[in-house]
């Protein structure tokens, strides 16, 4: 119970090591979200604003009050009071009939197009009209003309007081709310931003993927022979070889200690099911399986070993250019094609190795792998070599490797570590077991430091030599996978 409960628990260094690996994939969703939800804000920012300008005029207000004693004091307070009147009072004077009738006749219009208000300012004898609206002369106009009518209009009111104009208006020049849409375009730019990466967030809790030899073991029924890790030349590297080949002096030790160990125990898993033909694959396009399939192959023909290395992927012979060979040859498609008998493979540089691997890709590759032709040379292969390496394409949307797979002896399987989505890796091991063919091993490839049961101490980088030639990016994202612990996994031979 206690066990099940750990498995349970929410592993937030797992979610933060995928939300960076999305986030470096699909870092262009946030910035998506920003620019969108931002340039909606801008254009509804801009279909709304309405200028608005003012043209204001300040009055001095007089009482015309008089008092035996203390006239400056008196004249002040009653001054003060007749401003607070005058603006408390303005509204219901234009409101009259005689304002309104006095307003149209001076405009020669009943349309104002501009609010007239009035205040006064606190602790004075000021009082202060202003209009406001779309049209800066109109505006300027409807002040003058309540100017005029105010003194007539408001006469019952002002009694002894006198208005006195200290200020005049002027036409605006420029409107009281100036366009600025800068401000709430960068707030809902940061909104969209922020749900991008909340969208990021579900893509890391809903990625299921391969990150130690454990999620393989609860994943397929297949021991893990080796974890390779990560390789990366420096940039200021003056070197040219840029393979990950264990021929390469700049390849670093520990990637040659694995290589090493993946021969030792696949030769250990030979001697409890023996076979010499070796098929390599993986489910998805830049796992590594080329490059696995090569040092594999270099690493057991360092041992006097009679070894082949066959290149399989007829829709992209990329095993020359890994090993850097320009010579012309022949591959797969032209022995196939051909009408002799023999074989002919080319030696790789610097080893005893021996390579199929030609210039021409196939119309028909399943036609080409699934005649008695391909058998024939499997067979051939087989009785003159001590191992025979074949790259295959990967199986996940092709079936290159399940059409192949009952002429081969066992199947070594490459999975990149945090790459391929769980349920991708789940139905490829189903479609290869399928067959009936015997599942050798796995291999942890491209894997970080720390992330596997041993760890390596460095951190050293990787770059696949497949690349993404079928366009796919390896992420699976949205196929949640359903497989939980408590299922029966399948089991491949």
């Amino acid at each position: 119970m206690e066990k099940n409960n750990q498995k349970q628990m929410f592993d937030f260094g797992l979610f933060f090591h995928n939300y960076l690996n999305v986030a470096k994939r699909l870092f262009w969703i946030p910035l998506l979200l920003a620019a969108v939800i931002g340039a909606i804000k801008f254009l509804v920012v801009r279909q709304q604003y309405t200028p608005s300008y003012e043209s204001k005029a300040v009055f001095a207000v007089s009482s015309n009050y008089a008092a035996t004693t203390d006239i400056g004091t008196y004249t002040y307070y009653y001054d003060t009071a007749a401003a607070q009147n005058l603006a408390s009072t303005f509204q219901y004077v234009l409101q009259t009939d005689a304002a309104r009738q006095l307003t149209y006749q001076k405009l020669h219009t009943t349309y104002l197009g501009a609010t007239v208000t009035a205040t006064s300012i606190a602790e004075s004898n000021l009082f202060v009209m202003s209009s406001t609206g779309k049209d800066p002369q109109k505006v300027y106009d409807v002040l003058c003309a309540i100017i005029e009518i105010y003194p007539q209009a408001a006469s019952r009111i002002l009694g002894n007081i006198t208005i006195q104009l200290l200020e005049e208006p002027v036409v605006a020049t420029s409107p009281t709310n100036p366009y600025a849409p800068l401000m709430p375009t960068v707030k809902y730019a940061l909104i969209g931003f922020v749900l991008g990466l909340l969208v990021l967030a579900v893509f890391a809790f809903m990625r299921k993927v391969v990150h130690t030899e454990s999620d393989l073991r609860q994943l397929i029924n297949v021991p893990c022979l080796s974890f390779l890790p990560n390789v990366r030349f420096k940039a200021r590297s003056n070197t040219s070889n840029q393979n990950i080949l264990i021929t390469n002096p700049h390849v670093s030790q520990a990637y040659l200690e694995s290589v090493r160990a993946l021969r030792f125990r696949l030769k250990k898993e030979l001697e409890k099911q023996p076979g010499k033909v070796i098929m390599v694959t993986s489910t998805l396009p830049s796992e590594g399986k080329t490059t696995v399939s090569a040092n594999l192959a270099l690493s057991l023909a360092e041992q006097s070993n009679r070894v082949v290395l066959v290149d399989a992927d007829l829709r992209k012979q990329a095993l020359k250019q890994a090993f850097g060979i320009e010579t012309p040859s022949e591959g797969l498609p032209e022995l196939i094609a051909g009408k002799r008998s023999e074989i002919h493979p080319i030696a790789v540089p610097g080893s005893s190795l021996l390579l199929i691997s030609g210039d021409k890709i196939a119309d028909q590759p399943q036609a080409f792998l699934s005649s008695a032709r391909m058998e024939k040379i499997i067979s051939s292969l087989r009785e003159q070599m001590d191992y025979v390496i074949i790259d295959m394409p990967p199986c996940s949307f092709l079936s290159d490797a399940a059409t192949l797979a009952d002429s081969v002896d066992s199947v070594l399987y490459v999975v990149r570590q945090d790459f391929a989505n769980c349920s991708l890796i789940l139905n490829s091991i189903q479609s290869l077991s399928n067959t009936d063919v015997h599942f050798i091993g796995c291999v942890l490839n491209n894997t970080e430091a720390g992330t596997t049961r041993y760890g390596y101490g460095n951190r050293y980088g990787y770059s696949t030599q497949y690349g993404s030639y079928y366009g796919y990016d390896g992420y699976g994202y949205g196929h949640k996978d359903e497989t939980e612990d408590n299922e029966q996994k399948p089991y491949v031979k």
